[in-house]
Order: C-alpha cells, then structure tokens, then sequence
C-alpha cells in the first residue's frame, strides 16, 4: 500500500470517527421527551391582549388560569382559599416546554405543558393558610406565589 493511500484511508478514518463523536453529542445534549401529563388537556385559549404585570395577583373565585409567557407565570401570584379544590387553567403560550412544580407539600401534583398547549388541573387546595411558591423547573426564575388563605 503506498503513502497517498494510507494518508487517505487514516483521513476517512479520522473523518468517520469525528462523525460519530458529533452524534453522540447531539444525541447527549438533546431535550428529553417530556412524560405524558397526568392531567386533563384542554383546547387552548386565545391570550388576553396585555397580560398582568409583574407583581399583581389575582383571587380565585372560579376557574383559576395560568398563562405561561416568555419564561414567566401570568399572573405573578393567586391567592386561594384553604380547604377548597381549585380548577386551574394552565395554558403554555410558549413554543417550549414548561411545567408546573410546587415547592413543598401543598398537595398540588407537578404537571407538563407542551408548547403551545393548554392543561386543566383539579387541586385539594391545604386548609392550613401560607405563602407558597410554585416553579417551572426547567426555567430558573420563573416562579408563581401561592397565598392560601
């Protein structure tokens, strides 16, 4: 075997090896697939024309909806009376993933929203009354306050 056809051989070798290497990345650093929600889907709604601002909040006397907007929880706090079961609207207006996890045990299981999609979600809200927070753990900073009341 002459040198040229070495040289080449070791090129296409190398070639094939950095292909592979570069797959394993792009395999490794894709999103997961998020599990299936354990809630209900509901049929999206259309957003308000301004959301509300950061640091307003909203008392529950009905349905209560959530709208996730570019990495941020509208509104930015509810409040909820304790010992009641709560109907939340959660819909994602985002074209990423969110999801829904409460910090503690305020009895409100974690629940996935797709892009782009809407959730409805029953929740036994605590009879006993605090300030509780609730995160998207895929987006640090994005939070939404809890009052119960």
């Amino acid at each position: 075997m002459n040198q040229r056809s070495q040289g080449s051989q070791t090129y296409r070798a190398r070639l094939a090896a950095t292909f592979i290497g570069l797959s394993i990345l792009a395999v490794a650093c894709a999103p997961a697939q998020p599990a299936a929600p354990a809630s209900r889907p509901a049929q999206p709604q259309p957003a308000a024309s301004n959301p509300q601002p950061a640091g307003q909040g909203s008392q529950a006397a009905g349905p209560v909806r959530i709208r996730e907007i570019a990495n941020a929880f509208f509104p930015k706090s509810i409040a909820v009376k304790g010992g009641t079961t709560v109907h939340l609207q959660i819909e994602n207006q985002d074209g990423v993933n969110h999801n829904l996890v409460a910090i503690g045990d305020i009895g409100l299981k974690p629940s996935e929203q797709d892009p782009n999609t809407a959730t409805e979600v029953d929740w036994a809200v605590p009879s006993r009354p605090g300030t509780y927070k609730v995160i998207c753990a895929y987006h640090p900073g994005m939070e939404l306050g809890i009052t119960v009341e």
